[in-house]
Order: structure tokens, then C-alpha cells, then sequence
């Protein structure tokens, strides 16, 4: 599995008062293909994934990344978290960037996983000053429980509200989003929430939560993410520059508009 079979996709991320403005982060969604004909498609095993892989691919894709990009995540199951090669991998990625590096751990289960190393890994990333995150909080392997025996540790936790699909309107799910929330609020640790598609989700949640992340549908489906050499890039640098340049003169525009009242 070489580089040139592998890109991520990256989903903008917002803080839910400023999702209407230009994204501050990307969450990193590792793609593969057989060949420049093929779709992309999720790789057959995550865990194949080493550090010699992941490593290259990530500087290389956050060093194409604009400036209003702050933060970037991206998922490690969790055999490869529990492994200290890839916290020295990604210490090494810190080392070379501005940008803020989320490890996200997924939620699937893996037996042969222990609780103490799940926490002496969380431990290590925290020590070497590596920011974590536990992502779809409250499926599977991500219980409370896992929660709390990293709570230390980690700099926060995403809420899928994909999960609770359907549902017919927002209350039918804000006792859900007010635990969670409350948990990451007491204690003090990033909360985000992904899955929006309404702008009736993307509205409460801005009302209630001002302080959370969003991402979703409704506000940017993940996007291809390609390296300088790719076919891809240059159109896809062209479309982004216009989508400042729009962002830029719309906010121009708003603050012209209010100094003349």
C-alpha cells in the first residue's frame, strides 16, 4: 500500500458560531484506490495503516492546507493507539507544523486491548503534549466508562448525532446532546458534535451549546483533499481561493453595511 493509493478526504469543522464563516478545522478521512480509474473507497483494514504509511501522508496533506485551517484530526483504531510508534509518529508530525493535531480514537472494539494500556497510551500522548479526542462518544468501545479512565488525558470528545437517526425534530434527541455536553462542560473538555444535516439541528445547537464544534453535511461534505502533484489540485486550489475571496467580501460587505446605520 503505497502513497500514491492513499489520500485523505477532509470534512470541515466549525465552531458552531462561526459556521457560517470559513472552516478552522478538518477532520482527516484516509481513502483508498486501485488506480487513477477507480473510485475512492475506505480501506480494507485500518490496522494495516502503520506509521511509515500514515506519516508521510499527513505532512504532506497539511502542508497543502490554507491558512484559516487551525486544527486537523484523524482517526487511529484503537491496536494502533495502544502502539507508542504511532504517538512518536505523531510528535514527529507536531514538531513540523503550526497546525493543532487531534488524534481521534475510534470507537470499534478491540478485545485485546486492556483498560491500563488504553490508559498508559492516553497517558503518553498527554505527557508528550499530544492532543486526543474520543470520537462517536457513547457507541461501542467509547462508553462513559472508557470515558472516564482517560478523562485526564484527552482534550475531548465528539457526539455522533448520525446515530440517532431518525428522528422527527430536535427535541426528540437534545436530552442526549444536554448528558454529553454536561459531561464535557464539568470537566472541562472540548465538545463536539457531528452528523448536522438541518439548519434546525445547526440552530439549537448554536442556542445551547456556543462553546461546541460542528460538523456535517449541512455544513460541508468531505472533500478530497489531493497533493500538489495530483491532477486534482490545481482546480481544486483555484475553487477554494474564489471561496475566500466570497467569504472575505461577504464579510466586508456586513461590516460596511453596519457602519452605515
Amino acid at each position: 500500500m503505497g502513497l500514491a493509493m492513499l489520500r485523505y478526504f477532509g470534512q470541515p469543522k466549525f465552531k458552531v458560531t462561526d459556521a457560517d464563516k470559513l472552516p478552522i478545522s478538518y477532520e482527516f478521512l484516509i481513502r483508498e484506490r486501485e488506480n487513477a480509474d477507480e473510485r475512492w473507497h475506505l480501506p480494507e483494514d485500518f490496522n494495516a495503516l502503520t506509521p511509515a504509511i500514515i506519516e508521510p501522508l499527513l505532512n504532506a496533506t497539511i502542508a497543502t492546507l490554507p491558512a484559516h485551517i487551525k486544527h486537523i484530526s484523524f482517526n487511529l483504531e484503537l491496536t494502533q493507539f495502544v502502539d507508542p510508534t504511532y504517538a512518536e509518529m505523531v510528535a514527529r508530525i507536531q514538531q513540523q507544523t503550526d497546525v493543532h493535531v487531534i488524534t481521534e480514537v475510534t470507537e470499534r472494539q478491540d478485545f485485546h486491548v486492556t483498560t491500563t494500556q488504553f490508559m498508559e497510551a492516553a497517558a503518553d500522548f498527554y505527557a508528550r503534549n499530544l492532543a486526543v479526542a474520543l470520537d462517536d462518544i457513547g457507541l461501542d468501545g467509547n462508553s462513559l466508562a472508557r470515558l472516564y479512565t482517560v478523562l485526564p488525558s484527552i482534550e475531548g470528545f465528539k457526539y455522533p448525532l448520525q446515530n440517532l437517526r431518525p428522528f422527527s425534530d430536535f427535541g426528540r434527541i437534545s436530552t442526549a446532546i444536554k448528558y454529553w455536553a454536561g459531561v464535557a462542560s464539568h470537566n472541562n473538555k472540548l465538545f463536539a458534535v457531528e452528523g448536522i444535516e438541518t439548519k434546525d439541528e445547526l440552530d439549537n445547537l448554536r442556542a445551547l451549546y456556543p462553546y461546541a464544534y460542528v460538523q456535517g453535511y449541512y455544513l460541508g461534505k468531505p472533500e478530497l483533499l489531493p497533493l500538489p502533484d495530483d491532477p486534482e489540485y490545481q482546480v481544486l486550489q483555484a475553487i477554494k481561493a474564489k471561496q475566500i475571496r466570497c467569504a472575505a467580501q461577504k464579510e466586508a460587505d456586513y461590516w460596511t453595511h453596519n457602519r452605515a446605520l
